[in-house]
């Protein structure tokens, strides 16, 4: 008898918590500060209070649009003031200022406090404007990215003055061929420890040019105490007269890739894959690709991977059934534009498993990508080999084994312009992901792709 009380008391209480929650919800959206400040004083837990959708009501106060609904900016100060977390997200991982952004109204008030825009299921056409309405007002914001297995995209401002420290190069520049790093021999190595791989978590592996003088990554840091979001770095470094560059910001603000060639660059950002020429040692214009806007089944691509012929294979998010409908798919360039996207088959994207992270071989020969197929509730992702077939067809996809794959997850493979090494990133116990390098040579699985290396890059 007391355990059903008990039980009909809880039930009470969060039918009460839910009416109030509407309340003052209906009273944002109306723009009546009257009520919201009669409601907050009786009960001020009602100030993160979320409704159905996981707003807050500062996003309610955010989501009414002009001009049908009265502009509650008044309400919006007073949340504030009252200490209302900016950066609280809702159901579509949306925080206030996103909304605020999309309207054009309230940035004033949210800008000083807020800290990033959005994440989550941001494949929507109305954000790359409200990207601009912020760059416009000189206000840096961060969104927060949480990696492909959690449903979340690449969308950032980066603010590299937050990121770890690196060790310096000035008293010792770096020379020679992959920032002049010992090579690795058939164990897997952290590669340039306290420049490259740091306390953050990096998101790829080096993307090094062919000719070898030009290097990018991507890293990221999860919220903690000191910082309330997600934050996120884009790296670049140049070897200028035999020597290494000091880590800079990159100028592309996503994981990119070479064209086999060394002749363009492709990066994934506002859910688009967006390509770059470079030409007399300098980078032009970026140009997106469009791939969302002509194949709006596709709602957001990233991580590009590209063939010698111009073909890309990506990560796309696409309705179907797949591990948080991501897959691997296929683009063909053909007569000087890129084809419907294909969804690898099944042996590549094998339900309901994670498979993600494509690297493709220059010549289509091979696919290397991450997968959790093995033992998905104690291992998170291994790294495999898939061949293309003569007719087009791709083989069952072979495990690279220890000492590549581990419990750990393993991700982000690729191999480097000359063949000679694997990188791959592997999650390391209080660190996030650490970028490792090994002779590619000494896996069986990739033993016969090195037959035909070129020479390292001088």
């Amino acid at each position: 008898m007391k355990s059903t009380l008990t039980l009909i008391n809880v039930l009470t209480a969060l039918l009460i918590a839910n009416l109030r929650a509407g309340e003052i919800h209906d009273a944002v959206a109306a723009g009546d500060l009257n009520k919201v400040r009669v409601l907050m004083e009786a009960d001020p837990t009602l100030l993160e209070a979320k409704d159905d959708g996981g707003n807050t009501p500062l996003h309610s106060a955010c989501i009414s649009k002009p001009p049908s609904f009265t502009r509650p900016v008044a309400v919006a100060s007073f949340l504030l003031d009252r200490g209302a977390n900016v950066n609280a997200r809702n159901e579509y991982h949306h925080t206030a200022l996103y909304y605020a952004a999309k309207h054009g109204y309230l940035l004033d008030q949210l800008a000083p406090k807020a800290v990033y825009l959005m994440g989550g299921d941001a494949a929507t056409k109305e954000y790359p404007r409200c990207v601009e309405v912020l760059r416009a007002r000189n206000i840096p914001v961060m969104c927060p990215e949480g990696g492909i297995a959690m449903g979340e995209r690449f969308h950032f401002v980066r603010d590299q003055a937050s990121a770890a420290p690196r060790a310096s190069t000035a008293a010792s520049p770096l020379s020679g061929a992959y920032l002049g790093q010992p090579p690795p021999g058939a164990e897997p190595v952290v590669f340039a420890p306290g420049i490259v791989s740091t306390t953050d978590n990096e998101h790829s592996i080096p993307a090094f040019s062919p000719n070898g003088d030009e290097v990018f990554w991507f890293a990221n840091r999860p919220p903690g105490p000191a910082n309330q979001a997600w934050l996120h770095f884009a790296w670049t470094m140049r070897r200028e007269n035999g020597r290494w560059t000091a880590p800079a910001a990159s100028p592309f603000d996503g994981m990119l890739v070479f064209s086999p060639d060394g002749g363009r660059a492709y990066f994934g950002s506002q859910d688009d894959i967006w390509e770059v020429e470079k030409a007399s040692d300098k980078w032009g214009e970026r140009c997106c690709l469009g791939l969302i806007s002509r194949f709006p089944e596709l709602k957001a691509i990233f991580m590009p991977s590209v063939t010698r012929t111009g073909t890309l294979y990506f990560i796309g998010h696409a309705p179907g059934g797949l591990r948080n409908d991501f897959g691997i798919f296929r683009s063909e360039f053909v007569n000087g534009e890129y084809a419907k996207p294909q969804l690898l088959p099944r042996c590549i994207n094998l339900p309901p498993f994670l498979n993600w992270a494509p690297f493709i071989a220059p010549d289509e020969g091979y696919l290397l990508f991450s997968s959790n197929r093995r033992d998905p509730d104690n291992d998170p992702g291994d790294i495999y080999i898939s061949r293309r077939l003569a007719d087009g067809r791709w083989a069952d996809p072979v495990s690279l084994g220890e000492p590549v794959n581990t419990p750990r997850q393993e991700v982000f493979p690729g191999l480097s312009p000359d063949g000679k090494y694997l990188f791959f990133a592997r999650d390391t116990p209080g660190r996030g992901n650490d970028i490792y390098w090994v002779d590619a040579a000494t896996i069986p699985a990739l033993r016969s792709l090195t037959n035909s290396r070129k020479e390292d890059p001088k």
